[in-house]
Protein backbone atom coordinates (compact mmCIF):
# COMPACT_ATOMS: atom_id res chain seq x y z
CA UNK A 1 0.00 0.00 0.00
CA UNK A 2 2.94 2.32 0.63
CA UNK A 3 3.54 2.53 -3.13
CA UNK A 4 0.15 3.95 -4.10
CA UNK A 5 -1.84 5.08 -1.06
CA UNK A 6 -1.68 8.71 0.00
CA UNK A 7 0.35 11.64 -1.25
CA UNK A 8 3.55 10.91 -3.14
CA UNK A 9 6.62 11.13 -0.90
CA UNK A 10 4.71 10.73 2.37
CA UNK A 11 5.46 7.84 4.75
CA UNK A 12 2.51 5.58 5.50
CA UNK A 13 2.09 3.66 8.79
CA UNK A 14 -0.81 1.37 9.71
CA UNK A 15 -2.02 1.37 13.32
CA UNK A 16 -4.88 -1.11 12.76
CA UNK A 17 -6.32 -2.83 9.69
CA UNK A 18 -9.39 -5.07 9.85
CA UNK A 19 -11.04 -5.46 6.44
CA UNK A 20 -14.37 -6.87 7.65
CA UNK A 21 -17.81 -5.54 8.54
CA UNK A 22 -17.43 -3.08 11.46
CA UNK A 23 -13.65 -3.44 11.14
CA UNK A 24 -11.33 -0.43 11.46
CA UNK A 25 -8.51 0.90 9.33
CA UNK A 26 -6.47 3.49 11.25
CA UNK A 27 -3.30 4.89 9.75
CA UNK A 28 -1.01 7.87 9.66
CA UNK A 29 0.72 9.65 6.82
CA UNK A 30 3.83 11.73 7.43
CA UNK A 31 4.89 14.43 4.99
CA UNK A 32 8.53 14.85 3.99
CA UNK A 33 8.73 17.87 6.35
CA UNK A 34 7.42 15.84 9.32
CA UNK A 35 3.72 16.80 9.46
CA UNK A 36 1.57 13.83 10.55
CA UNK A 37 -2.02 13.28 9.45
CA UNK A 38 -4.16 10.46 10.93
CA UNK A 39 -7.18 8.88 9.20
CA UNK A 40 -9.71 6.28 10.33
CA UNK A 41 -12.13 4.14 8.29
CA UNK A 42 -14.96 2.04 9.70
CA UNK A 43 -16.10 -0.65 7.25
CA UNK A 44 -19.85 -1.22 6.92
CA UNK A 45 -20.00 -3.56 3.96
CA UNK A 46 -17.20 -5.79 2.66
CA UNK A 47 -18.37 -7.96 -0.20
CA UNK A 48 -15.25 -9.07 -2.05
CA UNK A 49 -14.77 -8.70 -4.90
CA UNK A 50 -17.81 -6.55 -5.68
CA UNK A 51 -18.43 -3.82 -3.12
CA UNK A 52 -16.81 -1.88 -0.28
CA UNK A 53 -18.66 0.64 1.94
CA UNK A 54 -17.02 2.60 4.75
CA UNK A 55 -17.10 5.87 6.60
CA UNK A 56 -13.87 7.84 6.80
CA UNK A 57 -12.71 10.50 9.23
CA UNK A 58 -9.61 12.52 9.91
CA UNK A 59 -8.52 11.53 13.40
CA UNK A 60 -5.78 11.82 15.94
CA UNK A 61 -3.51 9.05 17.17
CA UNK A 62 -6.10 8.10 19.83
CA UNK A 63 -8.86 7.59 17.17
CA UNK A 64 -10.77 10.81 18.03
CA UNK A 65 -12.42 12.54 15.07
CA UNK A 66 -10.77 15.87 14.19
CA UNK A 67 -11.09 18.49 11.45
CA UNK A 68 -9.10 17.97 8.28
CA UNK A 69 -5.74 19.69 8.69
CA UNK A 70 -5.97 21.32 5.27
CA UNK A 71 -9.57 22.64 5.17
CA UNK A 72 -11.94 23.65 8.00
CA UNK A 73 -14.93 23.09 5.70
CA UNK A 74 -14.04 19.46 4.95
CA UNK A 75 -16.73 17.09 6.32
CA UNK A 76 -16.05 15.46 9.67
CA UNK A 77 -17.30 12.19 8.22
CA UNK A 78 -17.81 10.86 4.70
CA UNK A 79 -19.61 7.75 3.50
CA UNK A 80 -17.63 6.01 0.76
CA UNK A 81 -19.15 3.38 -1.52
CA UNK A 82 -17.09 1.56 -4.15
CA UNK A 83 -18.32 -1.05 -6.59
CA UNK A 84 -15.90 -3.12 -8.61
CA UNK A 85 -16.37 -4.92 -11.90
CA UNK A 86 -13.98 -7.36 -13.51
CA UNK A 87 -13.18 -6.93 -17.19
CA UNK A 88 -10.33 -8.66 -19.02
CA UNK A 89 -8.84 -9.93 -15.72
CA UNK A 90 -8.65 -6.40 -14.28
CA UNK A 91 -10.94 -4.55 -11.90
CA UNK A 92 -12.53 -1.22 -12.67
CA UNK A 93 -13.84 0.75 -9.74
CA UNK A 94 -16.43 3.45 -9.33
CA UNK A 95 -17.24 5.12 -6.09
CA UNK A 96 -19.06 7.89 -4.36
CA UNK A 97 -17.91 9.88 -1.38
CA UNK A 98 -20.80 11.64 0.37
CA UNK A 99 -20.41 14.06 3.27
CA UNK A 100 -22.29 12.68 6.29
CA UNK A 101 -21.80 15.52 8.76
CA UNK A 102 -19.87 18.63 9.57
CA UNK A 103 -18.80 19.97 6.20
CA UNK A 104 -19.71 21.81 3.04
CA UNK A 105 -17.48 20.20 0.42
CA UNK A 106 -19.14 18.42 -2.51
CA UNK A 107 -17.35 15.09 -2.80
CA UNK A 108 -19.77 13.10 -4.97
CA UNK A 109 -18.54 11.03 -7.89
CA UNK A 110 -15.02 9.92 -7.04
CA UNK A 111 -14.01 7.51 -9.78
CA UNK A 112 -11.12 5.18 -10.46
CA UNK A 113 -9.01 5.75 -7.36
CA UNK A 114 -7.32 2.35 -7.49
CA UNK A 115 -9.23 0.75 -4.61
CA UNK A 116 -10.09 -2.15 -6.87
CA UNK A 117 -6.47 -3.28 -6.90
CA UNK A 118 -6.26 -3.27 -3.12
CA UNK A 119 -9.61 -5.01 -2.65
CA UNK A 120 -8.76 -7.73 -5.21
CA UNK A 121 -5.31 -8.28 -3.70
CA UNK A 122 -6.69 -8.52 -0.17
CA UNK A 123 -9.31 -10.98 -1.33
CA UNK A 124 -6.69 -13.20 -2.97
CA UNK A 125 -4.25 -13.10 -0.03
CA UNK A 126 -6.58 -12.96 2.95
Amino acid sequence: MQNWWGPKGWAFDISKFELRQEGVFHYSQTSPDGNVMWVKFVYHEVNAPDKLVYTSFFSDEMWNIVRAPFNDNWPLETLNTFTFTEQNNTYDDWGTCIPNRGGNENLRGVAGNGSGRLFRNLRSTG
